[in-house]
């Protein structure tokens, strides 16, 4: 059985939680009306700097979309939701990427890296609100770089692009089925991390290892043909508890060292020192963010230069940099 971290008992017995600061939240604009209506899952590129992916929750098709966010410098406000400023009226393309051979049962988060050398997209179809599923699915995909014409032209374009996935992973607890809403991609270890959604501060926390490196990266299944050979049956592992209730997102740091967890209303970031494993780094205590007011905040991801980006439910979909206040 795992243990349970030391701070629990802090945070049970009602007292704060150590490392808050405080910090300010530039809002970069928001989404003409469009298909991202539910934004759940938020990767950044490694591709190209100001792009980011995101999908919609439960009820669309197994497809993503491609933020590209002009670069500029959101205003901010310390404490609180600083307004969009000249960065509202930037525009921001959207290009739409279905994933061939792909259900969407209830996508609820996404993580991005580099595997192998490669820029990889984890999709995280794993929501189980009601309990039942006997295994979720991560689906790993090699992070295509767009073609020139779609980041020319601009504005929405839709249906335009088709994506194999590289393996579609079905994954099955060691405790049973659990709600999950958030995943990160531990690149440096092969392996997803994913943390269960609980009303009470119990999460579980578990470890998906990742397939084995390719022999033959130059080899594709085609978009139209996804390949039943890519799909492989794993078993994941109860590797902690986490005390904070009502997890909805979660990404790594590209440099492996921090970990952000988010819920509606708070942001938690973890350290881990050189040569330390998660499982230690996080029964420590984590530094503590609140976040602006949105409408709910599914979705949280570091960028190529370690800032922090979060979204939101709603339409128009925010997009918001979450930036520490300068001492």
């Amino acid at each position: 059985m795992s243990r349970m971290p030391l701070w629990i008992a802090v945070r049970l017995g009602g007292f704060a939680w150590a490392g808050c600061f405080a910090f300010a939240v530039g809002v970069v604009g928001a989404e003409a009306a469009g298909p991202i209506r539910e934004s759940s899952g938020l990767a950044a590129s490694h591709h190209a700097p100001n792009r980011f992916w995101t999908h919609n929750d439960s009820g669309d098709a197994a497809r993503l979309f491609v933020l590209e966010q002009p670069p500029q410098q959101p205003d901010t406000a310390p404490g609180g939701a600083g307004g969009a400023g000249g960065a509202g009226g930037a525009e921001r393309r959207i290009t739409e990427v279905h994933v061939a051979g792909a259900e969407a049962v209830d996508w609820e988060d996404m993580a991005s890296g580099v595997v192998d050398g490669r820029p990889t997209l984890v999709v995280a179809d794993v929501g189980d609100n009601a309990r039942r599923r006997e295994r979720v699915t991560l689906y790993v995909i090699d992070e295509p770089p767009l073609p020139a014409t779609a980041r020319q032209r601009g504005g929405n374009q839709r249906g335009g692009l088709t994506v194999p996935f590289r393996h579609r992973l079905e994954v099955r607890y060691p405790d049973g089925a659990r709600d999950c809403e958030a995943i990160a991609l531990d690149a440096e270890q092969r392996r997803v991390i994913c943390i269960s959604k609980e009303l009470l501060p119990v999460a579980a926390i578990y470890s998906v290892p990742l397939p084995p490196a390719e022999s033959t990266p130059a080899d594709r299944t085609p978009a139209n043909r996804p390949s039943a050979s890519r799909v492989t049956r794993v078993d994941a592992e109860r590797v902690g508890t986490l005390p904070i209730p009502m997890v909805t997102g979660m990404d790594m740091r590209g440099d492996g060292r921090q970990l952000a967890v988010t819920g509606y209303f708070d942001l938690f970031l973890f350290e881990r020192a050189a040569g330390e494993s998660w499982e230690v780094a996080l029964g420590r205590v984590p530094r503590h963010l609140p976040l602006p007011k949105l409408k709910q905040i599914e979705a949280v991801c570091f960028d190529r230069q370690g800032e922090l980006w979060i979204t939101s439910e709603g339409d128009p979909m925010p997009l918001v940099r979450v930036a520490p206040v300068a001492d």
